[in-house]
């Protein structure tokens, strides 16, 4: 998030992260030297240096009557930017499939040599996510985002209530912050209902997971008053495990699950796009925060845009894989995929440089997108890699402008696209 922003009519949040010195949080506030704060919710944002503060929010929708001729939006907390945020969801219509997950991922690596790129570079989080049931908040849901910080290390206060999260550059390192966002009916302003660590087991430290890890992200309906969502990871390559995060204990209570499928029938109602209520996606839009600490927020055609330079950014490092998802305690197999922006793709490359891979822009001009590498048995997120089986028309398989109908009625939100042929992991 970035101060006091306004988002898109479309946007989305996202969370973010700051780099060396830096500090970064839905509110301003200051972490140590070296470190960084960074907020993150339910509209765009980022984060920023130590003098600066951020957040990360996820991206809302934002056309409300009565506030105004073509100048409707929720507003993003103070101290918070939009951000652009790529998604991608397993579909299946079983029966509670909305209240339990579990992913199977590797988690991304840097690059190496001249042309490597620190997957920082590419945007400061990516999130598992979780529409959930929150009485106070707008048509009474919210968002969950277990966002996951890459070259990074959590440090005092780390999670803070406002959403923001304080880290220090540690390259090929991962920490977890779990905000959520809610939206105020009166006022349609985004604040954090909750925001907590994801602890190592046992200990009131966060789990550290190191990039290609593979790790599991399991969600389940907990058995606590108001059963709130627990979630627990597990990193698979060193055997440890976080405790359970329990969405309890925010300024707004227990969070649960949403009723029902996994479907994008079921999609958060003020957001930007109709999505399953367990999704995942990556907050793009920002440069690398520990380098550039007072840049919240980026855009195609800058220089330090990796977010949008497909062939001399996300082509440079290790991209994140997904192997594996299962709903239900690991019994039910998703029927299709579906993949879904709420900025419009590529539109946002047309917006500011003319057109996708404008002449002259060094690929500053392009959008990543989602594929499948048999190779590797996963989905991966970026470009195309070594090997490629289907890049599913690489960066059209997202909508460039809202075509699907919502509370605020017809042709306002993003639809999704169904990934086809299948991507054939479980």
């Amino acid at each position: 998030m970035g101060t006091h922003t306004k988002h898109h009519r479309w946007s989305a949040h996202a969370p973010g992260t700051m780099a060396a010195v830096v500090v970064v949080s839905v509110i301003t506030s200051f972490a140590a030297a070296g470190a960084t704060t960074v907020a993150t919710g339910p509209a765009q944002s980022s984060g920023r240096p130590a003098a600066a503060n951020k957040a990360v929010a996820h991206r809302c929708f934002g056309l409300f009557p009565g506030r105004g001729a073509g100048d409707h939006y929720i507003e993003y907390p103070a101290g918070c930017s939009g951000h652009d945020e790529p998604e991608l969801a397993a579909i299946s219509s079983g029966a509670n499939t909305a209240s339990n997950i579990t992913w199977t991922v590797v988690l991304p690596t840097d690059g190496t040599g001249t042309l490597g790129r620190r997957v920082v570079d590419l945007g400061p989080t990516f999130w598992f996510g979780a529409a959930v049931r929150d009485s106070k908040s707008l048509y009474g849901q919210a968002f969950q985002e277990l966002q996951f910080y890459p070259d990074s290390t959590l440090t005092s206060p780390a999670c803070g209530s406002d959403g923001s999260f304080s880290t220090i550059s540690t390259p090929n390192k991962y920490t977890v912050c779990s905000p959520v966002w809610a939206v105020k009916p009166a006022t349609f302003a985004e604040y954090a209902a909750f925001n907590g660590m994801l602890k190592r087991s046992g200990t009131t430290l966060p789990l550290v997971m190191n990039a290609g890890d593979t790790v599991t992200v399991h969600y389940s309906k907990g058995t606590q008053t108001g059963t709130p969502f627990n979630i627990v990871v597990t990193d698979v390559t060193t055997g440890q495990h976080s405790a359970a995060l329990v969405l309890a204990g925010g300024i707004d209570g227990p969070l649960a699950p949403l009723t029902g499928a996994n479907t994008t029938s079921n999609f958060l109602r003020w957001g930007a796009v109709q999505q399953a209520p367990l999704s995942l996606a990556w907050e793009i839009g920002h440069p690398n925060q520990y380098k550039y600490p007072l840049a919240p927020a980026c855009f195609p055609g800058m220089f330090n845009c990796y977010s949008y330079n497909v062939t001399n950014g996300w082509q440079h490092a290790t991209p994140l894989k997904v192997r594996s998802v299962k709903f239900n305690n690991d019994t039910v197999l998703p029927s299709s995929w579906t993949v879904v922006d709420g900025q419009g793709g590529s539109q946002q490359d047309i917006a500011f440089c003319g057109t996708y891979n404008a002449p002259g822009s060094n690929g500053s001009c392009t959008f990543p997108w989602y594929s499948y590498r048999a190779s590797a048995a996963a989905l991966e997120f970026g470009g195309t890699y070594p090997n490629v089986t289907n890049s599913y028309s690489t960066y059209n398989q997202f909508h460039k402008t809202p075509t699907c109908s919502g509370p605020f009625g017809p042709n306002t939100l993003f639809c999704p696209t169904t990934l086809s042929p299948k991507p054939p992991i479980p």
